[in-house]
């Protein structure tokens, strides 16, 4: 059997309101269903509490990426789709609509689209029933469940922000309105430590499926957020932050970070080779140095509730920044060769007031050297932004 991708389907009730689209699926008409919920694309005319205060800061021998000089990027609509008889697949977090094609949107869309078949084969060994010729089960076989479910996240699921973005949104939209009282499952393989942690808060642990192989299901209902929500953000991801905030009071942790550096600590894959000496220099202008991977979730959001700047490397400890209060100030440090402002969109829709400092970076990947001079330099600048 052969295996497709489908970019997205042309279904009923694109023009029904949400609720509507649900009921649909829930009745269990046999068809798909898709439905697009409308993103406000202009952010001109929204109350401004931050964003609108920004700084590019770059080491001798680059120039700021003109990327940073268009406006902030976000999805101009998020794509339901609900597909009847469809495979979940749990090593990939991909989903396979009824006839083997593969949804597109649900994976991984940083490999290149000739090789995603591939890349999921070599993921899901229990799918291949002839390695050589890349040939698939025929997933007419599986039993199929008469659940509907929603996917916790797409491809990213093992990552912090991407577990935060991509599925959780969509998952918080159905509770608060009651659909997860049964009639509609959140499906995933097993949740790490931090992940229970984080669905626990959400009041969504009791309706999350666990699965280890694949499985069809009456109904899954797929979207375009499963992986492209974390670099073009919807103000739907203030939710998510705002109600795990919620469960989370103030406390000792908080008291004296009004600044707060977030670091990837000293073995990341990619990361700053020279952060001891970079910690000491912030640590001088008051700022308590954070790595979120030493540090509990309510204590990570007690400290972010009560951060009024923000230093911080580019990566998913980033997402944290979501638990500040409006108007606070952030500046991401990123290699001037990895360009990705998926912090600043975020920051754009939770109203701080984002900068960013490109290190010098003569590498492909890995490990980068901020100059201290410089940077010492330009955090003296940022921090008069943040405190007049």
């Amino acid at each position: 059997m052969t295996v497709s991708l489908i970019d997205g389907v042309d279904g009923e009730g694109e023009q029904v309101c949400l609720f509507d689209f649900l009921s649909r699926t829930l009745s269990g008409r046999g068809e798909i269903l898709s439905y697009k919920i409308q993103e406000h694309e202009d952010f001109s005319g929204f109350p401004q509490l931050g964003g609108g205060k920004s700084i590019s800061y770059c080491e001798a021998g680059r120039e700021v990426h003109p990327y940073y000089a268009k406006a902030d990027s976000h999805m101009r609509e998020v794509e339901l789709i609900a597909l009847p008889q469809a495979t979940f697949l749990p090593n990939s977090h991909s989903v396979m609509a009824s006839g083997s094609y593969l949804y597109s949107k649900s994976l991984d869309l940083s490999i290149p689209r000739s090789d995603l078949i591939d890349h999921i084969s070599m993921m899901e060994p229990s799918i291949r029933t002839d390695p050589r010729s890349g040939s698939w089960f025929d997933d007419s076989d599986l039993k199929c469940s008469d659940d509907v479910v929603l996917p916790i996240c797409g491809p990213g699921f093992p990552n912090y922000g991407h577990f935060l973005y991509d599925g959780l949104p969509l998952a918080v939209l159905l509770r608060v309105n009651g659909y997860l009282d049964g009639r509609v499952k959140l499906v995933g393989r097993g949740l790490a430590d931090w992940q229970k942690e984080i669905l626990s808060r959400l009041g969504l642990v009791e309706s999350y499926l666990e699965i280890t192989e694949p499985r069809k299901f009456r109904y899954i209902i797929a979207s375009s957020m499963l992986w492209g929500h974390v670099p073009y953000p919807t103000r739907l991801i203030r939710p998510v932050f705002d109600l795990i905030r919620a469960t989370v009071s103030r406390g000792k942790c908080s008291a004296s970070k009004a600044r707060v550096f977030i670091t990837r600590g000293t073995n990341a894959r990619r990361g700053i080779s020279n952060i001891s000496e970079l910690a000491s220099l912030l640590k001088s202008h008051g700022f308590v140095t954070v790595n979120p991977y030493d540090v509990s979730l309510s204590n990570m959001i007690d400290i972010m509730s009560s951060a009024r700047i923000v230093v911080g490397e580019g990566g998913a400890g980033m997402a944290n920044v979501g638990f500040c209060d409006p108007g606070a100030y952030v500046l991401e440090l990123q290699p001037s060769n990895f360009i990705d402002a998926w912090t600043r969109n975020t920051c754009r829709i939770m109203g701080l007031n984002w900068s960013v400092y490109l290190a010098r970076d003569d590498a492909s990947v890995g490990q980068y050297e901020i100059d201290l001079s410089t940077f010492s330099s330009s955090l003296d600048q940022f921090l008069g932004l943040a405190t007049q």
